[in-house]
């Protein structure tokens, strides 16, 4: 929504950074999807990153929610990666473990280690 152009404002109308604003309303945490290759900015690693030392920065605690996917992922909606489709059972295992070995070096490096990942 920040990409787009929206604000957000507080009860007395100052405008605010949306993630400090919701930690004025009592928001401890910040849940992070991550997408393994999103066709928009959003959700993908370098996002997700960035996000996190966005929201460590205000004190908040990190949660990462891996899609194993390009994009939203539910019980009914679980599509593999694009770029995973045609790997056979063992390049599969190998390629998820090496994704989310990579993300969570990365936010490692950073340090913002998540306090939860789902």
């Amino acid at each position: 929504m920040e990409n787009e152009g929206k604000k957000f404002y507080d009860a007395s109308g100052k405008q605010m950074d949306c993630i400090e604003l919701l930690k004025t309303k009592g928001i401890n945490s910040i849940r992070l999807r991550v997408w393994v290759n999103p066709t928009n900015p959003y959700c993908g690693t370098a996002d997700v990153i960035a996000q996190a030392k966005r929201a460590q920065n205000l004190g908040m605690k990190i949660m990462i929610d891996f899609h194993y996917s390009d994009y939203w992922a539910d019980p009914g909606h679980q599509y593999k990666p694009a770029a995973w489709k045609n790997l056979s059972f063992t390049d599969l295992k190998k390629a998820l473990y090496d994704y989310t070995k990579k993300v969570m070096q990365e936010l490692k490096d950073q340090g913002t280690e998540p306090t939860m990942v789902q």
